[in-house]
Formats: C-alpha cells, structure tokens, sequence
C-alpha cells in the first residue's frame, strides 16, 4: 500500500500526533534504502555469474558486506538531510509565528498611540482595539496553520505529482484536501485553495447509483483499508460542465502509526463516455428505425396481401398460401376441401341500392366467413362477388355440411343502411382426390359445382357428387 509521509491540516487544525508524526523518520528512506539495496545486489549477482563457484562465493561475501555499508551510509545520510529539513521548516514555521506576534504588537502599540495623541470617544477606541485584535489573530492563523500545510508537502512533490497526466488527490484520515494535481483542477476547472482544506465528498459530485454521499470511494478505503477500483462519479465544475472520472482509491498508512489518509486517483473519461453516449443515441435511432422499417414492412405486406375492401386474402397472395396446404394434403393424404361463394343476385343489389350499399354487402359476407372458418383455413376473394376458401382435413360430407351451416348465416345477417335487404349465396364444394394433379383444378372443380347450384336456383350447396349425378342424368335424359 502507498505511505504517506504525513497528513497536514491547511486550516490549522493540527493536532498533537500529526506533529509528532510530520518530525519523525518517514517510510520514504526505507524505500530509498530498499531500491539501493535491489540496485546493488542485482549488480552483484551479474558480476558473479562469470566465475567459478569458489570464487562467485569470495566475490557473494565481499557483495554482501560492501552492500551492508552501503545501507547503513545511505540510511545516516538520509536521516540527517531529514533532520536538516526539518529543522529549516521548524524555523520558517517560528519566524513567520515571531512576525504575526510582532505585527499584532505593533498594531495595538499603535492603536494605543492613536488614541493618545488623539482625543478619540471610548466606543471608537474599542473599535481600534478590536480591530488589531482580529487582524493579529488572522496572521497569527495564517502563520501557524496555513504555512504548516504548505510546508508538510515539499516543492519536489508537489512538482512531481503534477507530471501525472490522470487526476490526483491527497486526503487526510478526516476526508480533508491535503493536495490535488493539477490535471485534476484542470479538469474540475477549480484552483488549489479553492479545494484544499475541504473535505472531498463536500465537492459538486453526481454520484452513481452504486455510490452515496455518505460512502465515496475514498471514504470506503479509508474505512476498510482496502483500494477501492473503478468507480465512476460524474462531477459538475464551476461553469456548469459535467465531467466523468474513473475513481482509485487506496489508503496510506505507516507502519507505526497506521492509517494517515488515502490517495485518490481521478482518471478523466469525459470523452469516452460522451462517445459512449453518442454511439447509445445512434443505437436507439438505429432501433427505431429498425422497427419502424419493419413495422412499415408489414404494412406494405398486409397491403400487398389483404384485400382492402373485405380483409381477406387477395387473389395473389391466396394462391401462394394454397400451394405449400396443397402439397402438405398429398404428402399425409389427407383430404382438403374448396369452396367456391358467390353471392346471388349482386348486380341487382348495386344498380337498386349503390354501390356503398354493394361494399356493405361484401364486408358483410367476408365478416360470416371470417367468423365461421378459423386457421388453418384460408379464406380470399377470387373476384368480384366471389370468395373461395380452403379448408385442410375436411372430407366431402365434412364441406357440405359447413357449407350449409354458412348458408344460413348469410341469410340471417343484418344491414343497417338497408333494413329490408335480404342475401343468400350458392356455393360450389370440391374435395382432393387421387385424379387430381394440381391445386388449380381443384379450384376449378369447385367452380363447377358453384355453376350449376346457379343454374338449379341459387341459394344452395353443391358438392362434387351431387355434380357428377346430375350430369349423369342429364345425359340420359338427352
């Protein structure tokens, strides 16, 4: 896990352990300590590989002991560079606290002269005093609190922090700034001392769902002491922008003292998720004209298919419906029945009543049709009073007998623009049989049978067989 030297306070609130801490030996000069001695040993063993074993083992114990110098040389160096920084940050501390101290004194001396050397009311020489009490109080603040914090942090840090390219904060064991780069500030569009000092959670954040004001990132490191990776959090800078930062956070601690704060790492994502965002936008524009492409196509079907005065299947697309029912009839021998309707009397219904009235009729005839034949029936108008509909697993008797059933449907049904109207249709009933090579002459045959119940009268049913027997008759009889 990082270590962080120490934690600092840039509102002077600095308690007695951070000070202990900010003047004790760091964990940096271990690391130092640490990399000189992988340096030197990784040399070492190079130099080694070379030479025999008798003299790599001479060559391993001068290694070693050259090495253990080294460390103790590096180490006592270190501590007094330490030791000498901290002794010029204790006396630029004191001299700027001995300056508050003189610079209030002098104010209140003269303050004091002032009101000597002039006759002034009493209400007004308080206000003197009080004035130099605040303004010796505010550098005194300054000196102790502000110049602390400017100075837990060093030049050389502050610096190298600033060549990181991704969004950095440096956050206390209390969620206060200590330090944010300057990519992230770039980002936030916001200055040092504008966030240093406050608590981070406390910035404009726009937390997903994930996350709530009260568990940042941070705040869950800090907490479990453990890194917290990839959380996304959208923040609303000064000039109303949003930007969206891809959050690391992982706790610093120090072996003796434990956990100081936590370092949060803000990778800017603001242009991958705009062109996330944009490429979602496409999508759904994509979609929906997907589906309103597909919707207009089965538009153009059922307008292509449909009849538009009854809804039944026009003549077109009725026969490419009867060709797959024809050849799945003689694949399973099974039977399949052809009706052939025509209303009786139609030209008459339009020259005595209109042609509206005509319509009428026809949708009315398609809905008895449409209501008494579900699938797998098919059901189309073959031209202009004429409806033909194919029935799969209906057998002769099967076909009379609907065929009948419909008769009377038609004749029952009601017109409301012509209360006095009356309808009855013939209908012509044919069924598959081995002899029969092609769907077409089923159809043709149930056109046959239509014809001659139009010949014995209209209003009535009749199937093939009663065709074949009246055509035998008649031949007799001529």
């Amino acid at each position: 896990m990082p270590t962080l030297e120490s934690i600092g306070d840039p509102r002077g609130r600095v308690d007695t352990d951070f000070k202990r801490r900010m003047h004790g030996e760091t964990s940096a000069t271990g690391l130092t300590r640490g990399m000189d001695c992988v340096a030197f040993t990784g040399i070492d063993d190079l130099n080694s590989s070379s030479q025999n074993p008798t003299h790599q083992n001479s060559v391993h114990r001068n290694s070693v002991h050259q090495n253990s110098v080294h460390q103790n040389s590096v180490h006592r160096n270190s501590v007094h560079r330490n030791r000498r920084r901290r002794s010029s940050d204790s006396a630029v501390a004191s001299s700027l606290t001995i300056a508050a101290h003189v610079a209030g004194t002098l104010l209140l001396v003269t303050a004091t002269s002032l009101v000597a050397g002039i006759r002034l009311n009493g209400s007004l020489w308080c206000v003197i005093l009080l004035a130099a009490a605040m303004v010796h109080w505010a550098i005194a603040r300054f000196a102790s609190g502000r110049t602390f914090a400017s100075l837990i942090l060093p030049i050389r840090l502050h610096e190298t922090l600033n060549t990181i390219p991704d969004g950095l904060m440096l956050i206390d064991d209390q969620d206060r700034i200590v330090m944010a780069n300057d990519a992230f500030l770039k980002s936030i569009e916001m200055r040092q001392r504008d966030v240093v000092g406050r608590t981070a959670k406390s910035l404009p954040w726009e937390c997903s769902k994930s996350s709530s004001q009260h568990e940042m990132p941070w705040t869950h490191a800090l907490r479990s002491q453990k890194p917290q990776g990839e959380q996304m959090m959208r923040f609303r800078t000064p000039g109303g922008n949003t930007r969206f930062f891809s959050i690391n956070s992982s706790p610093l601690d120090t072996d003796q003292d434990g956990c100081q704060g936590a370092m949060v790492t803000l990778r800017d994502v603001t242009q991958i998720e705009s062109r996330r965002s944009e490429v979602e936008q496409m999508m759904l524009m994509l979609r929906s004209s997907r589906d309103h492409i597909s919707s207009r196509n089965r538009e153009l079907q059922v307008m292509a298919d449909e009849d538009p005065l009854t809804g039944c299947f026009n003549r077109r697309a009725f026969f490419d419906r009867l060709k797959p029912i024809w050849e799945e009839s003689i694949q399973h021998d099974s039977s399949l029945a052809c009706l052939m309707i025509d209303v009786d009397h139609f030209k008459q219904v339009n020259d005595m009543f209109g042609h509206q009235v005509g319509d009428e009729v026809l949708r009315t005839i398609a809905r008895v049709l449409c209501d008494h034949f579900g699938p797998p029936a098919i059901i189309g108008r073959y031209g202009g009073e004429e409806f033909c509909v194919l029935i799969p697993q209906v057998d002769m008797q099967q076909g009379t007998t609907i065929s009948n059933q419909v008769l009377a449907q038609v004749q029952a049904a009601q017109f409301d623009s012509q209360a006095g109207l009356s309808l009855s249709v013939s209908i012509g009933v044919s069924v598959r049989t081995k002899g029969l090579h092609q769907p077409e002459d089923l159809i043709r045959q149930a056109d046959e049978c239509l014809y001659l119940a139009k010949q014995n009268g209209r209003n009535c049913v009749v199937g093939r067989t009663d065709f074949l027997r009246i055509k035998e008759q008649q031949a007799l009889l001529a």
